[in-house]
């Protein structure tokens, strides 16, 4: 009953079509410009009375961007969150521009349109569109083949007439389509951009067609189609449809959008520059550097700009990821300085006992003061360095009472927030590493250590797990320890991330009985007159041209005298070797008189003549 719905509602749509202009014809697409921008959503969704629902698929949603050591996925052995998000946040920025014919072919992108002004389109064979796919949960541009009949919509508005460029544009909305998204038309002529329609309004899914005419407004020469899509019911984008899996009458509808993510940015060049900047410092900060150099979130020297990484080391000489973030480097609060500004094996070593004396010095011992239950970390910590009991027991509760001495004003500006005592002790303890690796460092020669492991990586040879739990199984909850520590040579884990997708498309087409590209051209290099065939000619010939930059373009035709005869090309085009068709008619149409007649032809402002000669 829905589907029936809907296409009554385009037929109604379709029989109030108005046009001032007709463009109908075949075209081929000139440039195109394919952009994604991807949000986090949340996966708790709303039905139709208001109630909180999620996707079995969302069930297992990730927020976070985790690294594995020594590898990724199942098979490592160490996790890390590197960063995390939250519903809201930008993940994604695609960006798949083909400025040029040779670039669209390049591409495998050829796409070719029967375009009618009573509302119908057809895509035809052999044409292909560029789009994404989700490939063990990482985005990928994709480029299938695609065909099909459709019908746009006007939205019965006006046009908007303009003389001087010979164009006429409408808001241009997509009815029924199994390739492109749905959108609807605005009224270009009294609507508001931003109030009436576009992002922030109830019509955010829209599109808009401008329309390319010779002198007489009766030969369209091309078009520029633009739309912006946004997933939702509307668009028929990222929402679930009869053709997924968990399809029902009750979840149709829903966002189920995924974008996939296996880089983060970075670059090989921070560590470097650090390294040469911190050797200048007075006292100078020494930094080892390794084979090599990625660091996760670099953000690259002049003129490198940054990459996407699959491996790397988290770099951290501004205490950005963990410390105060100043932006400063080497100021003092980087939660890293003590293991080389690298996240290290000593220092997760800490955190993960840190992180289970709090479990337990909580749920099993039942402390609720700082001191003590620092003392039950301190001591746990001890244990994952491998300290004797001795001098456990010497240094103790000095050690205890310097870091509580150094915590303790966080827990009153947690409680002074608003936090009771126990939760303003937990969320300090969650920061507390970086305190306890600097009263490590104090008193390495008192213990024995050495936190500092940053000379070198990790060996898995030296690294060992143990059933501390005794569940039987290596896991999360059980032990690590390393002969000789390391920086962590990390690999981005896959990760899925529920999003919502804004689609931005912007094209130019080419009518082709008028304006042809030739693929087998080679690539154009400047701007030239290739001649026109046949010379002389009757009743029609093809000017012959290349402009090795995308530009506004005209093509004139004079007679001997200077008088201009007809435009048979007024729009920008991208780059490239073009057949434009002169039929032989005049401004109004009719036959022009035999005889010789110039063609201009300018790209921007320059521009080129020559001759040829209509006989009859």
């Amino acid at each position: 009953m829905n589907s029936i719905k809907i296409n009554l509602v385009a037929v109604l749509i379709l029989c109030g079509l108005i046009h001032a202009q007709d463009f109908t014809g075949n075209y081929q697409v000139n440039y195109i410009d394919v952009n994604y921008i991807v949000v986090l959503r949340d996966t708790v969704q709303q039905d139709a009375n208001g109630d909180d629902f999620t996707l079995e698929t969302d069930g297992q949603a990730l927020y976070d961007i985790y690294a594995g050591w020594p590898m990724a996925g199942e098979d490592s052995w160490v996790d890390f969150a590197l960063k995390s998000f939250e519903p809201g946040d930008t993940v994604g920025a695609l960006a798949n521009y083909f400025p040029t014919p040779e670039w669209l072919a390049a591409a495998g992108i050829a796409l070719n349109v029967d375009l009618n002004t009573d509302g119908n389109f057809t895509i035809n064979e052999p044409s292909t569109y560029p789009t994404t796919t989700l490939v063990n949960c990482v985005t990928i541009p994709s480029i299938p083949g695609v065909s099909e009949n459709g019908t746009w919509t006007d939205g019965n508005f006006d046009g908007i007439t303009n003389d001087t460029d010979h164009s006429y544009t409408i808001g241009w909305g997509i009815v029924e389509s199994g390739v492109f998204a749905h959108f609807i038309a605005p009224d270009l002529v009294n609507w508001t951009y931003g109030t009436d329609y576009g992002f922030g309004t109830d019509n955010e899914s829209w599109g808009r067609l401008i329309s390319y005419y010779d002198d007489t407004w009766t030969n369209p020469l091309g078009v520029d189609i633009y739309w912006q899509a946004i997933d939702g019911p509307e668009s028929g984008l990222g929402v679930v449809d009869p053709t997924d899996t968990l399809y029902t009458e009750e979840t149709e509808g829903y966002l189920n959008n995924i974008y996939g993510i296996g880089t983060v940015p970075g670059d090989s060049i921070t560590i470097l520059l650090m390294a040469a900047y911190g050797a200048g410092l007075d006292p100078p900060v020494a930094i080892n550097i390794p084979d090599n150099p990625y660091m996760f979130g670099g953000p690259g020297g002049a003129g490198t700009g940054t990459t996407d990484l699959r491996w790397g080391y988290v770099f951290d000489p501004t205490g950005d990821l963990l410390g105060g973030g100043d932006g400063v480097p080497f100021s003092g609060d980087e939660g890293l300085q003590f293991t080389g500004y690298y996240l290290t094996y000593n220092f997760l070593n800490t955190a993960y006992a840190i992180a289970d004396g709090v479990e337990d010095a909580i749920y099993y011992y039942e402390l609720t003061t700082l001191a003590e239950i620092v003392e039950v970390c301190a001591t746990y910590v001890f244990t994952a360095w491998n300290i004797p009991e001795a001098i456990q027991n010497a240094v103790l509760a000095t050690a205890v009472a310097g870091i509580v001495a150094e915590l303790q004003p966080y827990v009153d500006a947690y409680m002074a927030a608003g936090m009771s005592e126990l939760d303003a002790i937990l969320a300090t303890l969650a920061i507390a590493a970086p305190v306890v690796m600097g009263a490590l460092t104090q008193a390495e020669l008192t213990l024995g250590i050495t936190v500092d492991d940053s000379g070198h990586d990790l060996d898995v040879a030296t690294f060992y797990e143990f059933d501390c739990d005794g569940d039987g199984d290596i896991d999360e909850d059980d032990c690590m320890t390393s002969d000789t520590g390391g920086r962590m040579y990390f690999e981005i884990n896959n990760t899925c991330l529920p999003t919502k997708w804004t689609q931005i498309i912007d094209s130019h087409w080419n009518n082709t009985e008028f304006t042809s590209v030739d693929h087998d051209a080679p690539i154009a290099e400047s701007f030239e007159l290739l001649g026109n065939y046949p010379n002389p000619f009757n009743p029609s010939t093809k000017i012959r041209f290349a402009t090795e930059k995308h530009s506004n373009v005209k093509v004139n035709i004079y007679s001997v005298i200077g008088k201009k005869v007809s435009t048979v090309v007024s729009s920008e085009l991208a780059a490239g070797t073009y057949n434009v068709t002169w039929n032989g008619t005049d401004r109004s149409g009719a036959r022009a008189p035999s005889g010789m007649y110039f063609y201009e032809v300018s790209s921007d402002n320059r521009t080129l003549v020559g001759k040829m000669l209509l006989l009859k």
